[in-house]
């Protein structure tokens, strides 16, 4: 009767693990981009310039940036710019935008964000997708702390005030 029961119970637990579809050799599954191998920073030594390889070695990014703040990423980095700014660039090496620099760094991520600048107006990114979450609007801005950031629009800080993360002002 044990035996009977052991034979059945491995008979239904291998029906339950196979699957009706047929795996396709010749389809690579799609990688999210947080799990694409990332890009690895390296300085070329001919021109004191930095780019990024894959793991393959290959060169995917030209050595073109004046520093890597970044040793390796997956959708976007940090990098200092000739021109002495410093930018989020994606996977392309394309300027993202401006990041704001403190402390002679990119600005440190702060509950999830930190903060970039355009036509020295300040916005917030995230700091897991790169994506610009507030876009450049504010004359001052502080790092979020608890789901709220002082933000104001001119240089008097006695109009500033809080937002949340949507930019939505709170009282």
């Amino acid at each position: 009767m044990k035996s009977l029961l052991f034979l059945l119970a491995t008979l239904l637990f291998f029906i339950a693990c196979q699957s009706n579809e047929q795996a396709n050799p010749n389809q690579l599954a799609k990688v999210p981009a947080q799990l694409q191998l990332p890009l690895i920073a390296f300085e070329d030594s001919t021109t004191q310039l930095y780019g990024f390889k894959d793991a393959q070695k290959n060169t995917i990014i030209k050595p073109q940036f004046a520093m890597a703040f970044t040793d390796q990423f997956s959708t976007f980095g940090y990098i200092a710019h000739t021109n002495g700014k410093l930018y989020a660039i994606n996977t392309k090496g394309e300027l993202m935008y401006e990041v704001y620099n403190y402390d002679n760094g990119p600005d440190y991520p702060s509950d999830g964000l930190f903060r970039i600048i355009h036509n020295q107006k300040f916005g917030y990114a995230d700091q897991l997708t790169g994506q610009i979450v507030l876009q450049p609007q504010y004359t001052i801005a502080y790092p979020f702390e608890n789901g709220l950031a002082v933000v104001c629009d001119s240089e008097n800080m006695e109009e500033a005030y809080r937002i949340n993360k949507k930019g939505q002002r709170q009282e």
